[in-house]
């Protein structure tokens, strides 16, 4: 039975070859500190450009969906928008125990777009990022032991606001590799960053370090297990 999952969208990233899509759930026009991360029937739960398109609210079905035949580049989430997206069932899989179970016969309505001054409402009040002490070899603190992560965690999605921010560009066995590193809670992050808007900013930029002077928010995500290992992930930098 379809039902519907009202969230403020606070990542839409890249997760193989499709998008992850998560907010923080919005119950009685109330946003609780309940993530949502909706999922397909994939094998990793990746949605497609066409599960996310988004309709508009505020017009009657028929004509939104009239609207939409003659778009070419359909409306996709961004951050701060609210969207209901139709769910069948909690799904939830090791340490990810946010997911819900689209319906991907029905459509995704966005209401409206929260003000960015509320950001700060939304961030999660936590003294690390799960468990750290882990390292990839060019990563830091940005990696879980699989065992240690499926009997210790059972969230995967964190809303945080970094302080000396800068994302680092380079080359990798022959590819581009962007990452964000950070300081949260005086311990030091370096993560790789899904988002595409960041990677495509900066996939083309000479090898370096690059600050981020403005204010921003960072939506944290652990991914799906990979060799042994689950990983940190910036799945969304906003801008306040």
């Amino acid at each position: 039975m379809t039902f519907y999952k009202t969230i403020v969208c606070l990542a839409n990233s890249r997760k193989e070859g499709g998008r992850c899509v998560a907010g923080k759930e919005i119950v009685n026009n109330q946003i609780s500190q309940n993530w949502i991360r909706p999922v397909s029937r994939s094998q990793m739960g990746e949605l497609s450009a066409k599960n996310t398109i988004l309709h508009n609210g505020k017009l009657p079905k028929w004509l939104s969906s009239l609207i939409m035949l003659f778009k070419t580049r359909k409306p996709q989430p961004k951050m701060l928008d609210i969207i209901s997206v139709p769910v069948i069932q909690h799904k939830p899989h090791a340490y990810q125990s946010e997911n819900y179970l689209i319906d991907d016969k029905q459509r995704w309505i966005k209401q409206q777009t929260l003000p960015a001054t509320q950001l700060p409402q939304l961030c999660d009040s936590v003294p690390s990022l799960w468990i750290n002490g882990y390292h990839s070899s060019n990563g830091v603190n940005d990696r879980i032991p699989l065992e240690i992560a499926t009997k210790s965690i059972n969230t995967s999605l964190l809303l945080i606001k970094p302080e000396n921010l800068s994302i680092l560009v380079k080359k990798e066995l022959n590819r581009t590799k962007i990452r964000a590193e950070f300081d949260f809670n005086r311990q030091q992050y370096r993560l790789i960053v899904t988002e595409p808007k960041v990677e495509s900013i900066y996939r083309f930029k000479a090898g370096g370090k690059y600050p981020i002077t403005e204010e921003v928010y960072l939506c944290i995500s652990l991914g799906e297990p990979f060799e042994g290992y689950s990983y940190k992930l910036v799945a969304a930098v906003i801008n306040a």
